[in-house]
């Protein structure tokens, strides 16, 4: 059975696929996770911060990345996002999904 490896919390965790996380983990020896989850969260959040800047309108970059800035770790950003822009968490789980499957690659 594998581990469920808990990721800090940010404000799109609950959007995350923890297999995809898990898969990618537990191929890191024990002593090399630490930095691999660092360079996990660092490649999700490029790839999602500018996926919403792709997909929001330019009019609310400013107050979303207030908001960032602020509360990186509320949930309720998500519930803002979708306010703003229907479909934006299926957009988000999938650039999520797609990195990790990259991630997943590369290290094989």
């Amino acid at each position: 059975m594998q581990n469920t490896y808990k990721l800090p919390v940010s404000y799109y965790s609950s959007l995350l696929e923890t297999e995809l996380v898990d898969e990618i983990l537990s191929s890191f020896e024990e002593h090399e996770r630490e930095d691999a989850i660092a360079h996990l969260i660092e490649s999700l959040d490029h790839a999602i911060l500018e996926a919403i800047l792709h997909f929001l309108e330019d009019e609310v970059h400013d107050e979303f990345l207030d908001m960032l800035e602020n509360k990186y770790h509320d949930p309720e950003i998500i519930d803002w996002l979708e306010e703003r822009k229907e479909g934006m968490i299926p957009h988000i789980q999938e650039v999520a999904r797609k990195t990790k499957i990259t991630i997943i690659e590369i290290t094989r």
